[in-house]
């Protein structure tokens, strides 16, 4: 027996027990599925867990939903779900991903709480699809070259794609979004601006990311007059890692997806991004402004991260914490850029990047 069957084995038999624990249990919960939890789903869940979506299961409707609850709750109180965010009073992102506190009671109330359905008449109207684009047509649509086909054994693979990439020399680049062909196993996305050239040895470098894309989430593209400048030369790389659910088992599944990349205007009026990388601590040797900051993907490192800037009078600011998982790469995107004066040491946990301007 292969471990995904396995994993289905005991995924369903706690359910079951959930299921069997909780048909007794009194109902002490002031919320119910329909009128309060559903909705909650619908603007939080619903991204990754929709029938045919990269979560295993559906959580937009209460049949589908209530088995889960245990396992829901003990999800958020771990704060491994949501995905991918940056905890709360450290540091202002735009996309710090985090689920408001009276949305967290309210679920975390109504799974210990009985699980009540609530009155058929209050379920909310259907949920809209997904839009293809949350940002709106791209300006350069970009098929991946070829199908990529999941044989019956295999659970995960990435595949990497160069995509033509003579229309965007010299531009600044916003964004850079993902539309899967088949989203039950497209996982993750990493885009970036490729010379060609070999891999330097030099900790310090490290590559020009443009995009990280994740079924988890929208893309929240770059801000502050801000933009990734695309070199002349390059090409555009695709890193799609494909990973197949329990429900996939033993099944073909083929995949061709789309990217799709946003301009930010006329290149002079855009202020470059670069890319500073931190092992473990560096000094800043040019005063600059941090307006991102992301795991270091090229490790891959999971764990609980922290980045701390150690001014040159001494003294330290809290720049992001967050639990970095290497299913769930993430760019927290400051709302107002941080200053970082010339000297400025950064400590890190694990491998992050911080994205800055000059």
């Amino acid at each position: 027996m292969n471990t995904l069957r396995i994993a289905a084995a005991v995924i369903a038999l706690a359910a079951l027990c959930w299921i069997r624990a909780d048909a007794h249990k009194p109902i002490t919960s002031k919320y119910t599925f329909n009128e309060h939890v559903l909705p909650i789903f619908r603007e939080r869940c619903v991204t990754c867990h929709f029938e045919g979506g990269a979560a295993p299961m559906p959580l937009d409707s209460y049949t589908d939903a209530r088995p889960w609850a245990e396992s829901i709750r003990a999800e958020l109180v771990s704060a491994h779900m949501p995905p991918a965010q940056a905890e709360s009073g450290v540091g202002e992102f735009r996309n710090a991903g985090l689920l408001p506190p009276r949305d967290l009671d309210v679920v975390l109330t109504w799974a210990t709480g009985g699980t009540p359905e609530g009155p058929p008449a209050t379920t909310p109207a259907a949920m809209r699809p997904r839009a293809e684009w949350p940002l709106g047509p791209p300006d350069i649509v970009v098929p991946v070259p070829a199908a990529v086909t999941l044989a019956p054994s295999a659970v995960e693979r990435t595949e990497e794609f160069r995509l033509p990439a003579s229309a965007l020399e010299g531009r600044a680049i916003r964004a850079v979004d993902l539309r899967p062909g088949t989203p039950a196993v497209v996982r993750r996305a990493i885009f970036v601006a490729s010379s060609g050239s070999a891999a330097s040895n030099d900790p310090n470098d490290v590559e020009t990311v443009i995009g990280i894309w994740s079924p988890a989430r929208d893309i929240t593209p770059a801000g502050n007059g801000a933009a990734f400048r695309f070199p002349t030369g390059a090409a555009l790389v695709a890193r799609i890692t494909y990973r197949k659910t329990w429900k996939y088992e033993n099944t073909e599944v083929t995949d061709r997806s789309t990217v799709g990349v946003y301009f930010a205007g006329a290149s002079p009026a855009s202020r470059p991004i670069d890319a500073i990388a931190i092992a473990d601590s560096r000094t800043i040797d040019r005063d600059a402004q941090a307006i991102a900051i992301r795991s270091d993907i090229s490790g891959e490192k999971s764990g609980d991260a922290r980045a701390i800037a150690v001014m040159p009078d001494g003294s330290r600011a809290l720049l992001v914490r967050f639990i970095a998982q290497r299913e769930w790469p993430q760019r927290f995107w400051y709302v107002s850029p941080v200053t970082l004066p010339r000297g400025t040491k950064i400590e890190s946990s694990v491998p992050i990047v911080v994205d800055v301007v000059r």
